[in-house]
């Protein structure tokens, strides 16, 4: 009988000191991550070796130091102090991490929010919790230094939604088994998001960044970013959206960079808005098994025609399968300088075939769409021809009137500054001959003469040139716009004639360019033409 109090006894103390596997074990259970699996063994109260298999038969094993989570033990306030107080965390097994509680630590104890930047690398966050669920009153909470998770693995979620983070959001090389909670945050510093796998989904909806976004060579399943405003550059560069991107009503100011990303037939960019330079190159478009085998011949689901490009785009011979209409390519400028003058060529000469065959769309706007895409062909031609004779037509008539494409303004401009340049010269040089003409040879009635004193005699001086020069802008918008040489002109000196013949010379030649670049736009001027 003494035998077996003992046997039970020393059970007893195993159960209790030594074989704490079996204990926490209860807790702790091998999970998965798609394409991983972990394996967790605890060697003491304090370490845990974790196994990590992969689906290709590799696997990555860690020793680590183990971090409990204890409801009934006031005693883990220490282990969020610490996190508050350090700089760096690596190399733990955290059984669950409360931001909640990492916040109010670093908040009561310093009164502020991570007074040190939080980096926390090469851990693995078994459970995460999360602030209250609620719709509209989740706590504002305030990131004043940077937060940075690198090479970690996150079995569940993370959130962060409502947050204002002062200074850098980085997640580098990171697994998140759930949802990243970025909704409603305001990015005050560079959020970048590189290397990482989000299985769940990456809430960024109603979110604001005030300085560049990054989400680059990564796998999203579900990304929603619907009303989030990119105030700076953003960058998509190389990421994969597998199941679901929603991009509704999202406003892009600057920059975007979405080639080489990889998108799922159900995405949205329904209402969104592209300022700035957009790089759509080499966009790959997954079609699943169900809708191969349906529409095998059919076109990819549109990713764009609801969107509004209002800028520049860079852009390769798929541009027509993201589902650009003829509003975006009438209002879109393509950036070809990554092209071959002749690969750019074809591909402008697509677009406007494309055009041409929507003969469904109304007239106005196929003719605006042709005047952009005409007008990009001529500048293609304008950078890359071979003959200086050719070039030097189409930079002339650039500087005019913008060869033809939005040139009325210029042409304006231009007529004016050359009716004001034959101004000055005929009231600095010829101004006798003005007034000969303006008074068909007669004298000038003597005016009375001025009154004395000074201020008099300026105003009197003042006024008779701003006449002078007046007569000067009236002959020369004269000469400038007659359609018929004005003969009065020959009774003058031949100097005066010369530059009266040149100038009338460019009226002409200004009048012949609006009629064809210009003029000939409106549908009853090209009937006229018959162009």
């Amino acid at each position: 009988m003494k035998s077996l109090w003992q046997l039970c006894a020393s059970v007893l103390v195993y159960v209790i000191f030594i074989n704490t596997d079996g204990l926490n074990a209860q807790k702790i259970q091998d999970f998965s991550l798609p394409g991983a699996t972990f394996h967790v063994q605890f060697i003491n109260a304090d370490t845990v070796l974790v196994t990590e298999r992969h689906a290709g038969g590799g696997y990555l094993t860690r020793r680590m130091r183990y971090v409990a989570d204890n409801a009934r033990d006031s005693d883990d306030s220490l282990f969020y102090y610490q996190l508050a107080q350090r700089r760096e965390i690596e190399g733990l097994f955290i059984e669950s991490l409360n931001l909640m509680k990492l916040e109010s630590f670093a908040a009561v104890l310093l009164k502020l929010n991570l007074p040190h930047p939080l980096r926390i690398d090469e851990c693995i966050i078994y459970n995460t919790e999360s602030p209250p669920q609620y719709q509209t009153d989740k706590p504002e909470r305030v990131f004043s230094k940077t937060i940075e998770i690198t090479n970690t693995v996150i079995r569940g979620n993370i959130d962060f939604a409502n947050a204002t983070f002062v200074d850098s959001f980085v997640m580098t090389n990171t697994r998140v088994g759930g949802t990243l909670d970025l909704s409603r945050c305001k990015f005050r510093k560079p959020a970048i998001i590189t290397s990482s796998e989000i299985y769940t989904q990456l809430n960024l909806s109603d979110s604001r960044t005030y300085t560049s976004f990054d989400l680059t060579n990564s796998l999203v399943t579900h990304f929603d970013a619907r009303n989030a405003l990119f105030e700076r550059s953003s960058n998509f560069y190389g990421t994969t959206f597998s199941e679901r991107a929603n991009l509704y009503h999202a406003r892009f100011r600057k920059k975007t960079n979405l080639s080489n990303t990889s998108f799922d037939p159900s995405m949205s960019f329904s209402g969104a808005t592209f300022s700035g330079y957009t790089d759509l190159s080499q966009i790959t478009i997954r079609r699943n098994d169900m809708q191969r085998g349906l529409r095998e011949s059919a076109a990819p689901d549109i990713l764009l025609s609801k969107a509004n490009i209002a800028d520049t785009v860079r852009a390769d011979d798929n541009i027509l399968n993201y589902g650009l209409d003829l509003i975006a390519l009438k209002q879109i400028w393509f950036d070809l300088d990554h092209m071959e003058p002749g690969e750019a060529e074809r591909f402008l000469v697509s677009l406007i075939q494309f055009v041409n065959s929507n003969s469904n769309a109304s007239e106005d706007l196929r003719a605006d769409a042709l005047a952009l895409l005409n007008y990009q062909e001529v500048q293609l031609k304008r950078f890359h021809t071979d003959s200086w004779i050719e070039r030097a037509q189409l930079d002339i008539l650039q500087l005019l009137v913008r060869n033809g494409y939005g040139g009325g303004l210029r042409f304006f401009v231009s007529s004016l500054i050359m009716t004001l340049f034959f101004s000055l010269i005929y009231q600095f040089k010829y101004r006798s001959d003005i007034k000969a003409l303006i008074h068909n040879g007669k004298q000038e009635k003597d005016l009375p003469p001025p009154d004395s004193g000074r201020i008099n005699k300026l105003r009197s001086s003042t006024s008779k040139g701003m006449l002078n020069f007046v007569q000067s802008m009236w002959f020369s918008v004269y000469v400038f716009l007659s359609p018929k040489f004005p003969s009065e002109i020959f009774s003058r000196t031949s100097s005066f004639q010369l530059v009266a013949s040149v100038e009338w010379g460019l009226g002409i030649t200004m009048m012949m360019i609006y009629l064809i670049y210009i003029a000939s736009n409106y549908g009853f001027i090209r009937s006229l033409l018959g162009f």
